[in-house]
């Protein structure tokens, strides 16, 4: 078996990559209800972490690279919940989010065009 060593760059790579997900990944764990924008999608979970709600949502559409444009248009957070666990992602108290949405009744938003009747 042979072993291959790295280069200079690849270790000075592996490591800003190491603190980088470090720093993203540092906080409090919330879970994020997001709202797709685009035609015909569900409504998703995910984790974020940050020291707020605020803050978690910030990073989550900043991206790991801190530049993530799409995820900024196509998602709308409806509701941010805390998560005790980040391992088990059970939801605990509600924290963000008008009343009506989350787990239970996470429908899609219609466009104001769409629920007007003419007369």
């Amino acid at each position: 078996m042979t072993i291959t060593t790295k280069t200079k760059e690849q270790v000075n790579a592996a490591r800003r990559d190491t603190l980088r997900w470090e720093q993203y990944t540092s906080g409090t764990a919330y879970m994020l209800h997001l709202n797709p924008l685009t035609y015909q999608r569900r409504p998703y979970k995910v984790v974020a972490y940050g020291n707020t709600p605020a803050e978690a949502i910030k990073r989550y559409y900043a991206g790991l690279d801190g530049t993530n444009p799409k995820e900024l248009l196509c998602n709308e957070c409806i509701a941010v919940y805390a998560l005790p666990n980040p391992l088990q992602p059970e939801e605990g108290e509600k924290l963000w989010g008008s009343e009506g949405e989350g787990s239970s009744g996470m429908e899609p938003k219609r466009h104001r065009s769409a629920t007007q009747t003419t007369t």
